[in-house]
C-alpha cells in the first residue's frame, strides 16, 4: 500500500470500430512526496484513423493533459484509502484529439493487501465533468468504476487483471465495459516492462471503449521524496 513514484512511457493500439482505430503514446510521471501525497501527470500523443470520416481521415498530435493530485488519508500494512481530484486541460492539437474542455472531478482509490495470494485488490471511483473551455464543444460528464487484482510472482514478475466500467451522462447514461490483463517483469534494478492486452465487453461509443487493444510500456520506479 505504499505510494511509489514512476516515470513511464507507453504505446497503445486501439481497435475502435470495424473501420476506425487509434494509437496513443503516453508519458506519465508519478511524483510522491512526504509519504502520503502524490502528483500524477499524463501527456498523451494521439493518432486516429477513420476512412469513413468526412474530410481528413487521419489526425495526430497532442491530446489533453491530465493532472491528478492525491492524498492517502488512511493507511495500514494491509489497507489504504486515497482521495484526489482529476483535472484535464484542453491541450489537444485539434478538435478530434481532445474534449476541448477543462474538466475536473473527484477520485477515490482503495487498496487491500491479500497476503495469502501476495496480491492487492484495488478499487477506483472517478467522476469527470467539464467546467469551461470551448463553448461550441459538447459538455463532458463521465463516471468510471474500476476494479483490479495485482499479483506478484517469483523472479520479479507481476500480473494485473482489471475491469473498467464507464458511464457517459451526456449520452443519456450510455455505458461500456472493458477487461484488461497485464503481465510485466522487473528487468534491471528499478526498470520494468509490461504488455497489456484488453477486450471490450460491451458498449462502443463511450470514451474509453474499444473492441480490443494492446499496450506495451516501460517504467522506472523510485521512492517517495
Amino acid at each position: 500500500t505504499a505510494i511509489v513514484g514512476r516515470m513511464q512511457l507507453t504505446g497503445q493500439y486501439l481497435d475502435l470500430t470495424p473501420h476506425a482505430n487509434a494509437t496513443v503514446s503516453t508519458a506519465r510521471v508519478d511524483l510522491p512526496f512526504r509519504g502520503d501525497y502524490l502528483l500524477r501527470m499524463d501527456m498523451p500523443f494521439l493518432r486516429t484513423f477513420d476512412p469513413k470520416s468526412p474530410g481528413t481521415t487521419s489526425h495526430h498530435g497532442l491530446s489533453d493533459l491530465a493532472v491528478t493530485p492525491g492524498w492517502r488519508v488512511y493507511n495500514t500494512p494491509e489497507y489504504a484509502l486515497l482521495v484526489g481530484a482529476v483535472l484535464t486541460f484542453p491541450t489537444a492539437a485539434n478538435d478530434t484529439l481532445g474534449f476541448g474542455k477543462y474538466t475536473v472531478g473527484p477520485s477515490v482509490a482503495t487498496a487491500r493487501f491479500l497476503p495469502r495470494w501476495d496480491s492487492f485488490l484495488i478499487g477506483l471511483l472517478k467522476y469527470q465533468a467539464s467546467v469551461g473551455g470551448d463553448p461550441s464543444r459538447k459538455d463532458v460528464s463521465f463516471f468510471t468504476v474500476g476494479a483490479q487484482v495485482n499479483s506478484f510472482w517469483g523472479q520479479g514478475w507481476w500480473t494485473v487483471v482489471q475491469s473498467v466500467w464507464n458511464v457517459d451522462f451526456e449520452r443519456s447514461g450510455k455505458s461500456s465495459m472493458v477487461m484488461e490483463f497485464e503481465g510485466g517483469k522487473n528487468l534491471i534494478g528499478r526498470f520494468g516492462a509490461y504488455v497489456r492486452p484488453g477486450v471490450g465487453i460491451y458498449g462502443r461509443d463511450v470514451a474509453g471503449a474499444y473492441i480490443w487493444n494492446i499496450e506495451v510500456g516501460v517504467r522506472y520506479m523510485f521512492a517517495s521524496f
